[in-house]
């Protein structure tokens, strides 16, 4: 799907005179960036492009949400990132957050060359399904996590993005020291392809390509702008069409607009792609019974980034890195890089917390892996302890809930390094939050969640709370309790297990606050919509009581609390069962003394109910007629 943006000219000139005294001769260096005036919501998009050298420098190529810097927005953004400073490059999936959640992963060793060197060709796609980064046909990284990119990925929320590419330069740590005796310095284009999204056919069609014989005006337009980090402006000058490329150039203000007489050619391809190899590599396994112990290697379903087994191929793993282990005999999975996973299937019969022991070995430092479990986010990153050597392996465990039933689990590298040996599975000695559900009446504090969904990464709040990934902190609610959870997000989510031994009318009521006005937060009941609450907006420690009204039998169920639109506190919840002190239905029926008294019934109609009490408190009282009836001493 394309949306085609008209833009006024009435609205160009407005934004030119209200901005352009703010950017003439603003910074002393000048780069350029080139815009479609057409938004595209799903997609594919190439762009083949020669880097510059030059530390400091940096090439995006991405899609931009337009005005997704701005307060009272979402972030939307898609790119590629090309360092001139190193020749690697790093792919972004910008999502909501404060104000953004970047998303990124490091691609240092997966080019042929240095980006610099040649000219490849970045394509990313983009579906209601998935999100997808290749370079020369290789797939370097796919993302599906419908919670943590639901930005992207759900259709209410994703919306149109432009075609952006830019060159402009920093002076910080991710950019490299600004080196200006690399300036002039310039970026090739050789050509820039747009695909539409079939969603029937699940294909990509070109919609257009652009081999910048010419700039096409009707197609393209150019910022004359800067940004906070950025140490340059952006002016059209620095954009021209040279010999059939788009020429990008970074300039100090005395060179704006003077492009370099030889403009590199393109050789094609520096090895040519690997055929039809996408990363994924599969097995027919079947699931493993809980507790057990995994082999690394035993794994359902593998990404890599490339076809080469770089471990010999002794292991029977495919184009998985992987190796024979002097410790053991057994194969470990390792040359591991970002983006690169692996998937277990796992079967556990009743829902208990295991303790999932990794055998792990690397000799870098801040190396992490995370965690899905059918393909929601568990965990926020688990790091790896330096080992001495590759092949110097050591436990780490962490806690999990599994479900009873079948399941996948994901072994996600975040960013690389970290060679694997196996997992053991065994039921943990403590059970987190409880695994007995709690009886009501009760008051249950926030933290005390069985179960949870969290999009981002718990880095917010009190540790001391001891909720990671779930942010919390210590309350200030009047009303007490230790740790309310907070900084929500939309679509979060908590679960708790209660157990009903007296069925009735109960009150559930949630102790919540938010400083933002319209906070949503829905709750169901073993999967059902009880109600929807509105969190009063008096201050985020400012907490109130909402409550709705539940029927609930006897027995075992689960409470979900989902923050619809996120940005709620909670601090806890009550169940409080109701009291019913209306007269005895029978008593109230029964005006003649009969052993069965007489109640209306949906089906049919006024009649007595063979031994059984009325239907509701209201039989009796809501039908104006039985009340003269009654007084009158007469039958209905």
């Amino acid at each position: 799907m394309i949306k085609q943006i008209t833009r006024s000219i009435l609205t160009t000139i407005c934004f030119l005179l209200t901005t352009l005294p703010f950017f003439i001769s603003a910074k002393p260096w000048k780069g350029a960036e080139i815009i479609t005036h057409e938004e595209f919501k799903y997609g594919a998009f190439e762009a083949r492009i020669k880097a510059p050298k030059g530390s400091g420098l940096i090439v995006p190529f991405f899609l931009w949400k337009y005005d997704s810097e701005l307060l009272g927005t979402e972030w939307q953004e898609q790119d590629f990132e090309i360092f001139g400073k190193s020749g690697h490059f790093q792919t972004q999936l910008m999502t909501p957050g404060n104000p953004r959640t970047e998303n990124k992963q490091q691609h240092n060793n997966v080019l042929p060359t240095l980006a610099y060197d040649n000219y490849y060709t970045y394509r990313m796609e983009w579906t209601p399904n998935y999100l997808a980064f290749y370079v020369d046909g290789r797939l370097i990284r796919r993302e599906t996590d419908p919670v943590r990119f639901s930005k992207f990925l759900d259709d209410s929320r994703a919306e149109p993005a432009q075609v952006r590419l830019s060159l402009w330069a920093g002076d910080y740590s991710f950019t490299g020291a600004f080196d200006a005796s690399a300036t002039p310095s310039a970026t090739f284009i050789e050509f820039v392809k747009v695909y539409d999204y079939e969603p029937i056919t699940e294909q990509f069609v070109e919609r257009w390509e652009d081999q910048f014989s010419f700039i096409d005006n009707s197609r393209w337009w150019f910022a004359n702008w800067t940004f906070d980090v950025a140490i340059n402006d952006y002016t059209p000058q620095n954009a021209a069409a040279v010999d059939d490329k788009l020429v990008l150039i970074f300039t100090d203000e005395a060179s704006v607009g003077q492009f370099p007489a030889d403009i590199p050619q393109d050789n094609g391809p520096v090895s040519p792609p690997s055929g039809n190899f996408d990363g994924i590599t599969t097995f027919d396994r079947d699931y493993s019974l809980l507790p057990d112990i995994i082999e690394a290697d035993v794994f359902s379903e593998s990404f890599d980034i490339d076809e080469l087994n770089r471990g010999g191929g002794d292991c029977n793993t495919g184009a998985t890195d992987s190796k024979i282990s002097p410790e053991d005999g057994t194969c470990y999975i390792g040359w591991t890089k970002s983006g690169e996973y692996l998937e277990y299937k796992i079967e556990s019969l009743e829902e208990l917390t295991y303790d999932l022991t990794f055998r792990v070995a690397s000799v870098r430092a801040n190396k992490k892996f995370s965690l899905e479990l059918n393909g929601q986010r568990v965990d926020s990153g688990i790091s790896v302890p330096q080992s001495a050597a590759w092949e110097t392996f050591q436990d780490i465990t962490v806690p999990l809930t599994i479900p009873i039933g079948q399941h996948k689990l994901k072994v996600l590298f975040d960013n690389g390094d970290v060679n694997i040996s196996n997992i053991a599975f065994s039921p943990s000695s403590t059970q987190p939050n409880g695994s007995i559900p709690v009886g009501v009446p009760a008051r249950i504090d926030a933290e005390d969640f069985h179960r949870f969904s969290a999009v981002d990464d718990g880095e917010n709040g009190d540790f001391g709370c001891d909720t990671q990934p779930v942010d919390a902190e210590v309350t200030d609610d009047v009303t007490g309790g230790d740790c309310n959870v907070g900084w929500t997000k939309p679509s979060d989510w908590l679960e708790y297990d209660i157990d009903v031994s007296e069925p009735g009318n109960y009150q559930l009521s949630l102790r919540v606050a938010s400083k933002l006005r319209g906070r949503l937060v829905s709750v169901t009941v073993n999967g059902q919509l009880a109600g929807t609450i509105d969190v009063p907006a008096d201050g985020w420690q400012a907490f109130s009581s909402v409550g709705i009204e539940l029927n609930l039998p006897i027995g075992e169920h689960v409470i979900r609390m989902t923050f619809d639109n996120g940005s709620s506190n909670f601090n806890y919840f009550e169940v409080i069962k109701l009291v019913d002190d209306s007269p005895d239905i029978a008593d109230s029926c029964n005006w003649y003394g009969t052993p069965t008294p007489m109640c209306k019934i949906a089906e049919t109609g006024w009649s007595y109910e063979e031994g059984q009490a009325c239907v509701s408190t209201d039989t009796c009282y809501s039908e104006a007629h039985v009340n003269w009836h009654m007084n009158n001493g007469t039958n209905p």
